[in-house]
C-alpha cells in the first residue's frame, strides 16, 4: 500500500492465552516501511494498556508521526495527544476513526501481529524430555538448560568463519546464535579454527555469556 499524504502509525492488539502484543506498522513518506511487535506477558485487554504503551513508546523514540490510529476509543486520549505534542514540538493526532484507505492499513497491522503470534507459538517447543535423555545418557550430574553446536566454514581454505547455533528446552535460542570471524593462521585449519573458537567462547572476556 502506497500513497499516504502524511506520517502514520497503526496500532493494533492481538491475545492469546493471557499473552498480549502489540503491533505498529509505520507509514514514512507515502510507504509502509515497518512492522513491529511488542509482547506484554501476563497482561488480559483491559482499560490502559493502550494508553500506557502509547505514553511509553513514545517518549522513547527520536521520532512520532503526526497521525496515530488505534482500533478503540482512548479514556486519556487528549492528555496524551497534547503530551506527545509537546515532547516531539509538533502536533499529533491520535484517532479511532478509521476511514478509506486507513482501514486497510489497519487490516494490514491486525493480520501481521497475528501473524507472528501464530508464529512465536509455533515456533515453541517442549524439549525438555530430549534434555532429560541426553543428562542421562551421558551420565551428568546438572540439568541441561543449553545446547550448542558450531560449524566451520571457509572458501578454499580463505575467510574462514564459526557459526554457532543453540537450543534451550523451548527450542531455538536464536538470541544465542553468533558468528565469528577465525584468525588467518587457522583460515585453512579446521581443528585449528575449531579451538580457536571454543578458546574464545569461553574465555574470561564472555564470563558473564551463558553457558550451556
Amino acid at each position: 500500500i502506497a500513497g499516504y499524504d502524511k506520517d502514520r502509525d497503526a496500532i493494533s492488539i492481538s491475545n492469546i492465552r493471557g499473552e498480549t502484543r502489540i503491533g505498529v506498522t509505520s507509514v514514512r513518506g507515502g510507504w509502509i516501511v515497518s512492522h513491529k511487535n511488542f509482547l506484554q506477558r501476563n497482561l488480559k485487554l483491559n482499560e490502559g494498556l493502550l494508553e500506557s504503551f502509547l505514553s511509553s513508546y513514545y517518549t522513547t523514540e527520536d521520532t512520532c508521526p503526526e497521525m496515530i490510529l488505534v482500533n478503540e476509543d482512548l479514556l486519556d486520549r487528549n492528555s496524551i495527544q497534547r503530551s506527545l505534542s509537546e515532547y516531539h514540538k509538533k502536533k499529533i493526532l491520535i484517532t479511532n476513526k478509521i476511514r478509506n484507505r486507513d482501514i486497510g492499513l489497519m487490516k494490514i497491522s491486525k493480520s501481521n501481529t497475528d501473524l507472528y503470534f501464530k508464529k512465536i507459538k509455533k515456533e515453541k517447543k517442549d524439549l525438555s524430555q530430549i534434555f532429560s535423555l541426553i543428562k542421562t545418557r551421558l551420565d551428568l550430574k546438572k540439568d541441561i538448560d543449553l545446547i550448542e553446536s558450531y560449524d566451520i566454514s571457509h572458501f578454499s581454505g580463505k575467510n574462514a568463519l564459526a557459526g554457532k547455533v543453540a537450543f534451550n528446552k523451548e527450542g531455538k535460542a536464536k538470541d544465542q546464535y553468533r558468528i565469528y570471524n577465525i584468525s588467518k593462521k587457522n583460515s585453512a585449519n579446521d581443528i585449528g579454527s575449531m579451538k580457536e573458537v571454543i578458546e574464545r567462547r569461553f574465555s574470561r572476556k564472555n564470563i558473564n555469556f551463558k553457558n550451556p
